[in-house]
């Protein structure tokens, strides 16, 4: 899985769902980590939190999807690893 925080748009990519094309926004930005939420409502409902910890690369995130039919809860529990810059 492929995480990309960008600081200068205040927004996360690479979950998968309806975060694989829509970057997640950066809720809180701090000196030892980040903190992201996101809430979608339509047809389905939507929404996923979590927070990256700089000095460890911890990275938890919970996401929720709920319709009709069910709700499906997914988990993560990642660690991260800088990359180089790209520029």
């Amino acid at each position: 899985m492929g995480i990309t925080v960008n600081f200068t748009d205040r927004t996360i990519n690479g979950f998968g769902g309806d975060w694989s094309l829509a970057p997640i926004p950066i809720h809180e930005l701090t000196e030892t980590g980040v903190t992201f939420e996101d809430h979608q409502a339509g047809l389905f409902e939507a929404s996923v939190i979590g927070t990256i910890e700089f000095d460890t690369g911890d990275m938890e995130a919970a996401t929720k999807l709920s319709g009709k039919t069910g709700t499906l809860d997914s988990f993560y529990i990642l660690k991260c690893k800088p990359t180089q810059r790209m520029f």
